[in-house]
C-alpha cells in the first residue's frame, strides 16, 4: 500500500498483472489491470453468449460443488443482464442444470431434445469436468448428431490437458477463456 500510494503521488501508472478483484483498484485512478478476474471473464462470456447465441440454448451446468455455487448464481445474473431480462425472471433467461451424478442416464434426462446447446461449465473441479465432458461426448455420440453441443469452461482447465482427450474436446467444440498467451513465431 505504501508504494501504491507513493505512486499515486507521483502520478506514475502501477500496472497489476495478476487476476485480483477489481475492488483493490478503486480510488487508485494510475492503476491499470492487465489480468481480467474469473468473474470479469464470466461477465464477458455472458455477454458475448447474448450477442451471439440466440439461436443455441444457453445451460449453466451446476456442479453441485459448493464452491461453484457462487459462481453459477453470478453468471446466470450477468447473462440475464446481457439479455435485458428483470432480476425476477432469471430463471427464464438461462436454463440451470444440476448434476449430482454424472451418468448418461442423468444426461439423457436432462437433454432429451434434439437442438444445439450451448453449456456454460463455471468449475474448476477436474473430476468433474472430465467426466462430465467423457459422458457428454458419449451422449453427442450416441444421439447421432440429434444433439450438438458447445462446452464453455473456465480459464483453469488448461491445466487439465494431459486428462482431456482432444477428440472430445473437438467435437464437442470446447472454448477456454485464456487471457494472454506467448507468441513465438
Amino acid at each position: 500500500m505504501v508504494v501504491a500510494a507513493y505512486l499515486k503521488q507521483k502520478g506514475v501508472p502501477a500496472i497489476c498483472p495478476i487476476p485480483k478483484p477489481s475492488k483493490i483498484l478503486f480510488g487508485k485512478p494510475n492503476a491499470i489491470k492487465t489480468t481480467p478476474s474469473e468473474s470479469m471473464q464470466l461477465d464477458a462470456i455472458a455477454e458475448f453468449l447474448a450477442a451471439n447465441y440466440q439461436d443455441s440454448t444457453v445451460v449453466v451446468v451446476n456442479s453441485n460443488k459448493l464452491p461453484d455455487q457462487d459462481v453459477v448464481e453470478f453468471f446466470k445474473s450477468r447473462y440475464a443482464v446481457a439479455m435485458n431480462v428483470p432480476d425476477t425472471f432469471i430463471t427464464d433467461a438461462v436454463r440451470e442444470v444440476k448434476l449430482w451424478d454424472i451418468t448418461r442416464e442423468t444426461l439423457t434426462m436432462r437433454f432429451s431434445d434434439s437442438g444445439s446447446y450451448t453449456l456454460v461449465v463455471p468449475t474448476t473441479n477436474k473430476v468433474f469436468v472430465t467426466k462430465f465432458l467423457s459422458e457428454l461426448y458419449n451422449l453427442q455420440y450416441e444421439s447421432e448428431g440429434k444433439c450438438r453441443f458447445r462446452v464453455i469452461g473456465l480459464e483453469d482447465w488448461q491445466k487439465y490437458d494431459t486428462d482431456l482427450d482432444i477428440q472430445q474436446l473437438h467435437d464437442l467444440r470446447v472454448t477456454i477463456p485464456v487471457t494472454g498467451y506467448l507468441d513465438f513465431t
